[in-house]
């Protein structure tokens, strides 16, 4: 596999479709020097590196691979990396995704990394995962693979995992993704296919929701989902932070009996 500046930078360009000139135009850089860079005639200055990655989207742990093999240091630091030996406090954002998992409460929420484990979860989320059969299941995809489309209680298995099954395409897109998300994706899709469950997605609605089973109650729930793009740290910039809400009024009137019971007991 060729690892070089220009190859990376090559399929960078076309996945975000633009073409040598067009990109040339836009990111203020001549055509000629550009062809040069990708095929390798020409080496990048460092700045030049940084320009081109921000102006494509690159995520920046694509940026930093950009930076070393051409022969510079990385800029982004990974503070869960075991050679960044520097890492910077990252007290105040842990804490920013603490207040907004509980300040979701009683609504579920919760914060996955690029491979979509769960790294944190409100206890309204803990509850919704133990229910499903997720809660020994750190990933959320393998919740499920792992998961008994016949026996499951998510109600419409087939249309939530059509929906995810998207997500994970575009993410994978955007950001380049990981091997591991990739044969994550590549699993569920067999399964889809596997278990021959419609793949169709019902657009007559307000959001593409998830409904479950729950105890002797169903709960339907569409999701919001933040980056965190300001992060400057590779691992943190990378979380998600998936905030549910009642996608009908039977789910809002569950979770508002549930918050005033909590009032009353405070």
């Amino acid at each position: 596999m060729n690892d070089s500046y220009g190859v990376i930078l090559k399929n960078w360009r076309k996945q975000r479709r633009y073409s040598q000139l067009q990109l040339s135009l836009e990111a203020g850089i001549s055509s000629r020097h550009l062809s040069f860079l990708e095929t390798g005639r020409s080496l990048p200055s460092k700045d030049t590196v940084v320009k081109l990655g921000d102006f494509l989207k690159i995520p920046k742990r694509e940026i930093n691979r950009m930076l070393s093999v051409s022969g510079y240091a990385p800029i982004f630091r990974d503070n869960n990396s075991q050679n960044d030996n520097e890492g910077v406090d990252m007290t105040p954002i842990l804490l920013a995704l603490d207040t907004l998992l509980a300040n979701h409460m009683p609504l579920p929420a919760f914060v996955l990394n690029r491979d979509w484990d769960v790294v944190k979860a409100n206890p309204a989320a803990e509850h919704i995962m133990a229910e499903l059969g997720f809660a020994n299941t750190p990933n959320l995809i393998e919740g499920f693979l792992f998961d008994d489309p016949t026996d499951s209680r998510i109600v419409n298995w087939g249309e939530t995992a059509s929906v995810l099954l998207s997500r994970l395409t575009y993410e994978i897109d955007l950001t380049g993704g990981s091997n591991r998300l990739v044969e994550l994706k590549q699993a569920l899709a067999n399964k889809l296919q596997r278990e021959k469950l419609s793949q169709d997605i019902n657009y007559n609605q307000a959001a593409l929701s998830a409904t479950f089973q729950l105890g002797d109650r169903q709960l339907t729930y569409f999701s919001l989902v933040t980056q965190m793009g300001s992060v400057l740290d590779i691992t943190t910039s990378e979380f998600k932070v998936e905030l549910m809400f009642p996608s009908n009024e039977e789910t809002r009137q569950y979770h508002d009996r549930h918050l005033n019971s909590d009032h009353k007991c405070d």
